[in-house]
Parts: structure tokens; sequence; C-alpha cells
């Protein structure tokens, strides 16, 4: 407020200072000169009118600016929300898609996961046990990647992972990191204590490959994972092995 006011002084100030040169301009040359009483009203009137008008105008502008201000923060707001999995808080699969469409140069891999035995978990304990056990899993997910790469709900009990920085060294590391991340949760629908493992697979984004490749090939390394005997990490098959799609529900 103390801005507001000072901005709307100079604002008077300089509308006194114009007033007084053009009236001394006309009247300072007549006969009698530039009369006392001239000079007053040339001070009052601005005074009296630039002052208050000034002030409501300022105080408009910042409310209206503060207005704004939020306005745009909701509306980031609504977009993250918008972008987001209602279940876990992660990506969903369009939100992932369109963050990959802004990645300037090649390079990465994505970590395909699926949640072992997720059947099990709805038919023994029921839908809201297995609801649970994917938002623990997708907090899990959230925390090991960190700000290093993006995590999405890809569908159902799949999620995806990528790390626009590692190699698949790196990313075999990483799917280690999580494998074992998931099976310290604890979780214990009606008390009784269940494990939870996940099976990954990693693949390159290589040069010349889009996503769409790079996603079908750790697809392709997650369910050779499922046929390993699950809550593994295996690497991206040879193009060759790439078309073999799951046998393992």
């Amino acid at each position: 407020m103390r801005r507001t006011v000072a901005q709307a002084a100079l604002l008077t100030l300089a509308v006194i200072a114009i007033t007084q040169i053009t009236c001394l301009a006309i009247w300072g040359g007549t006969d009698g000169g530039y009369e006392l009483s001239i000079m007053v009203a040339g001070a009052l009137i601005p005074l009296a009118t630039c002052f208050p008008i000034s002030m409501f105008l300022l105080v408009q502008r910042r409310s209206l600016a503060t207005a704004l201000s939020g306005m745009e923060q909701a509306h980031r707001e609504l977009q993250e929300q918008a972008s987001r999995d209602p279940m876990t808080g992660l990506l969903h699969r369009q939100a992932f898609f369109a963050k990959l469409s802004f990645v300037e140069s090649p390079g990465g891999c994505f970590l395909m996961i699926d949640v072992d035995h997720f059947k099990a978990v709805n038919d023994t304990n029921g839908h809201a046990a297995g609801d649970q056990a994917l938002r623990l899993i997708a907090d899990a997910l959230a925390d090991t990647v960190g700000d290093t790469g993006a995590v999405a709900r890809y569908g159902g009990e799949e999620f995806c992972i990528y790390l626009p920085l590692a190699d698949p060294l790196d990313g075999h590391r990483i799917g280690e990191n999580v494998r074992r991340r998931v099976g310290k949760i604890e979780f214990s629908p009606g008390g009784v204590r269940r494990r939870l493992t996940v099976s990954i697979g990693v693949a390159a984004l290589d040069l010349g490959a889009d996503v769409e490749t790079a996603i079908s090939a750790a697809d392709a390394a997650l369910y050779e994972a499922k046929s390993e005997g699950r809550n593994r990490v295996v690497c991206a098959p040879t193009p060759s092995r790439i078309e073999t799609r799951r046998n393992v529900a």
C-alpha cells in the first residue's frame, strides 16, 4: 500500500507541475501577471481530483494483477491435475506421451513395470486392496526415480518410467532399485502380510528409434522377465525377439 500511495503522490505532483506551467504560460504574460489565486487553484484542484483518482486506479490495477496471478496459478494446478492419474497421482498415459514429445534428442531408456500376480490380489483381498497396492507401488516408483525421470501409470497394473540420461546399464540398476524397493513395501490387507513384487523390462531409446519402438522393446523384455519367473529385471531382447508377445498373464 505504501508503494501505491507513493505512486499516486508522484502522479499528482506531476499533474500539479503541468498545471502550474500551463497556467503560467497562459496568464503569466497578461496584465497583472500570474496571480496567487491562480497558483493556489492550479495546485488544489489537481490535488483534490488527481490523487484520489490515481489511488483508485492503482489499487484496482493491483487487485487485477493479484486476481490474474491467482487465475494463472489455478490454471497451472488444473493442468497438473488433468495430467495425473486420479488413483496413483502419477502421470497418466496421454500426459506421459505428451511429455515425451518434447524430448529434443534421442537417448535415455524406458522401464516397463508390471505388478506380479495382481489379479490374485484383487481376487483374494478385493479391489480396494488392489487399489491400495497400486498406490503403494506408485509411491515407491516416484520416490526411487525422483527428479531424474518421468513416471506414469501406463494402464491397469502396468507402469512406465522414462530416464532421459540413462543408458541400459543405468536402467537395469534403477530397475533393480525399484524391484527391491517394491519388495520391501509393507502391505497387509485384512491384517495379513502379503509381499508385492514387480517384473521389469528395460530398453534404450537409440538413435533413429522412436518412442513407440523403444517402449515395445521394453514391453517385450518385461514379458521375458515374466516368463523367467517374475520379480526380476530383464534388458531388451534382440530385434528378432521383440515381436514375441506375452504368453504369461
